[in-house]
């Protein structure tokens, strides 16, 4: 079946490599600590936690997204933390239907470079991915930024939001972004492309700076709502705001 749990016994030191292709799953749930490192592949593969909140090995989980893709998971109530190199370069989803846990990326030194997509649960972010990565949010994920990143394209929902539930954070969207419901950092959000509202769509910073460096538009005239809420923070507007869709 290529799929694999591994319970809570004892466990050889360490995992060196683990493969999951073909459609098979790797559950997490319950991973010995006696592991120090794991470096896992999936290569169309699922990688999912469905007993208890898994940091799996002790030390050190390694993950790498095949030419394939992959998707990560957690049963809802529970989290599967990603604390080591998260690298490829092929599309990668977090949340499976009927798993809306919380996915938990912590390494600080990622290369991945792919799209994202968060369809069900919540991403955290504690370690900044690569500037390169484009994010799609569907239904009614989350997205928990606890970090200074800066994307390649936003696209979201009506029922999504980015929220920081700890940390500190900013955003950064260097191309086209479709915004929705609502966006909370502490820091700076800035907007390099053209943004387009899907709803009515409310942007909160810690008095820092909202810039937007292209037009703002709605997708149906007079009916999406831009709200900024960034206390003593500037509101910087370099381009048109409804010029082509009403607000």
């Amino acid at each position: 079946t290529n799929s694999w749990q591994q319970g809570g016994g004892s466990a050889a030191s360490t995992v060196p490599r683990i493969t999951v292709d073909n459609g098979g799953t790797l559950d997490m749930g319950g991973i010995s600590n006696n592991y120090t490192t794991a470096n896992i592949t999936l290569n169309n593969g699922i990688l999912t936690n469905s007993v208890a909140n898994s940091t799996g090995p002790g030390t050190t989980v390694n993950l790498v997204i095949g030419s394939l893709g992959g998707t990560v998971s957690s049963a809802s109530g529970t989290t599967l933390t990603i604390n080591g190199v998260v690298s490829g370069s092929a599309a990668l989803a977090i949340g499976e239907t009927g798993k809306a846990g919380t996915v938990i990326f912590s390494g600080a030194s990622s290369t991945y470079s792919g799209n994202i997509s968060i369809g069900v649960g919540t991403l955290r972010l504690t370690g900044a991915l690569p500037s390169a990565i484009n994010v799609t949010m569907t239904g009614t994920s989350v997205w928990d930024l606890q970090a200074t990143q800066t994307v390649a394209s936003l696209t979201m929902a009506s029922g999504n939001s980015i929220t920081r539930v700890s940390g500190t954070s900013s955003l950064t969207v260097t191309g086209a972004s479709t915004l929705a419901n609502s966006i909370t950092t502490s820091g700076l959000q800035t907007y390099s492309g053209a943004v387009t509202l899907a709803a009515n769509t409310t942007l909160t910073t810690t008095n820092s700076n909202v810039t937007f460096n292209s037009t703002i538009n709605g997708t149906t005239a007079a009916t999406q709502s831009l709200t900024i809420a960034n206390g003593t923070g500037l509101i910087i507007l370099n381009s048109n705001v409804g010029g082509t869709v009403a607000l």
